[in-house]
C-alpha cells in the first residue's frame, strides 16, 4: 500500500485513531509498546499544526476558484457579445452591452491575467456594481436570473482569489517547510514501525495473524482513497503547500447555458501566476 501520497490531514486523522480506538492491538506486540511514544508524540505535533496548514492545499483552491471566475467571465461576455451582434437586438440592450462589455470583460485575453490581477480588478468593479444594476438587469439568462447575479458571482470569485492569496502569504516558508518535515518524520516512523511489527509477527506465532490489519486499516484506507483519487485525472504533488498534495484539475467550471472552455484554455487557468 503506497502510503507516500498520504497528506498531513490523513496523518493526523490516521494518528488519533491509532492512539485511540486502535489502542488494545498496538499495545498487543512489544513493537507497537516501544513505538507508541514516538508515535504519540508525532501526534502531537500534527495535532498543534496551523489550520492553514491542515486545509486543503491552497494551490487547489486558488485553481478552483480562478475556474469559477473564468467561467462567469466567459459567460458574462457570451452574453454580451451576442447581444452586440444580433441584428434584432433592442437598441437599449445593444447600447447596455456596449457600457456594459468596456468595464467588465473587455476582451476574454484579460481571463489570462494573473490571479493577483484579476483579483484587483474584482475589488475595482465590485465599487461599480450598484451602477451597473440597471443595465446587468437588462439581460435574463434564466427564468429566475439576470446578468446582474452572474456579474455578482463573478466578482465574488475574484473576491475569494484576494483572500486565499492572503492565506498563502500567511503561511510563511518556514512553516510549509516544517510541515513537509514533520510529514517525512511521520511516514518515515509508520514505516519503520511497521517492519518492526512484521518481524515480530514472523517470530512470536502467539501474536494475531491480523495484528498488522488491526494496527494499520485506516491508515491502509486512506491510502487507498490517495491512489484512487491519483488515477482519477489529476496529477498530485504531496510536497506543494506543506506537504498536503496538489491537484490540478483539468475540468474548469461550467456556467449552465455557456458552452465550457476549450480543454487547452481549461488547463491554462490552473497554471496562471499568483502575481
Amino acid at each position: 500500500m503506497r502510503h507516500t501520497l498520504l497528506t498531513l490531514s490523513d496523518l493526523r486523522l490516521g494518528m488519533t485513531d491509532l492512539l485511540s480506538k486502535r489502542a488494545t492491538p498496538l499495545a498487543a506486540s512489544k513493537s507497537g509498546v516501544a513505538y507508541t511514544p514516538m508515535l504519540t508524540q508525532k501526534r502531537d505535533a500534527l495535532e498543534a499544526l496551523p489550520a492553514a496548514l491542515l486545509a486543503r492545499p491552497l494551490s487547489v483552491q486558488l485553481a478552483e476558484a480562478d475556474d469559477g471566475h473564468d467561467a462567469f467571465g466567459r459567460a458574462i461576455w457570451c452574453i454580451l457579445e451576442a447581444n452586440l451582434k444580433l441584428p434584432d437586438a433592442p437598441a437599449d440592450r445593444r447600447e447596455a452591452a456596449r457600457r456594459l462589455r468596456a468595464v467588465l470583460v473587455p476582451t476574454p485575453k484579460e481571463l489570462n491575467e494573473s490571479y493577483a490581477t484579476e483579483a484587483e480588478l474584482a475589488r475595482e468593479r465590485r465599487k461599480q456594481l450598484p451602477s451597473w444594476k440597471a443595465d446587468l438587469q437588462l439581460f435574463p439568462v434564466s427564468p429566475t436570473e439576470t446578468l446582474y447575479d452572474w456579474t455578482t458571482r463573478f466578482l465574488d470569485a475574484g473576491d475569494k482569489l484576494d483572500t486565499l492569496l492572503a492565506q498563502r502569504a500567511d503561511k510563511t516558508v518556514a512553516s510549509r517547510s516544517d510541515a513537509a518535515k514533520l510529514r517525512t518524520a511521520t511516514l518515515g516512523i509508520l514505516g519503520r514501525f511497521r517492519g518492526a511489527l512484521a518481524d515480530e509477527m514472523a517470530v512470536d506465532k502467539t501474536l494475531p495473524s491480523d495484528l498488522d490489519g488491526q494496527v494499520f486499516a485506516y491508515f491502509d484506507q486512506l491510502a487507498t482513497m490517495r491512489n484512487d483519487t491519483r488515477r482519477s485525472n489529476t496529477t498530485e504533488d504531496p510536497e506543494d503547500d506543506g506537504a498536503e498534495g496538489t491537484t490540478t484539475s483539468t475540468t474548469p467550471t461550467v456556467v449552465p447555458g455557456v458552452p465550457a472552455a476549450s480543454a487547452k484554455t481549461a488547463t491554462a487557468s490552473t497554471t496562471k501566476s499568483s502575481t
